[in-house]
């Protein structure tokens, strides 16, 4: 009889330690899934500055195309102008 409570203790013992566990890997899986929500939100931050920053260098490019095109009219207008004036210049 001694040995059949024996067992019926360490059978306790085990399914008390095996539900501790099981308690502390449902912590650990709670602690994880946080990290993981945390790690998400995190990259969807990265992701949004990411294509902010997409958007100013596209503008940017915008604006320096912008500038190389009033640069080349300007140089052109220069051009013509200069030509007119030697042109003048000859036929005097």
């Amino acid at each position: 009889m001694n040995r059949i409570k024996t067992s019926g203790d360490d059978f306790f013992e085990e399914l008390s330690r095996v539900r501790a566990l099981n308690v502390a890997l449902e912590a650990q899986l709670q602690r994880k899934h946080e990290e993981k929500i945390g790690l998400q939100e995190e990259i969807a931050a990265l992701k949004r500055a990411f294509t902010a920053d997409i958007f100013q260098l596209l503008a940017a490019n915008e604006l320096a195309q912008e500038k190389v095109r009033l640069s080349e009219a300007a140089l052109h207008a220069e051009i013509l102008h200069n030509r007119e004036q030697h042109h003048s210049e000859l036929s005097r």
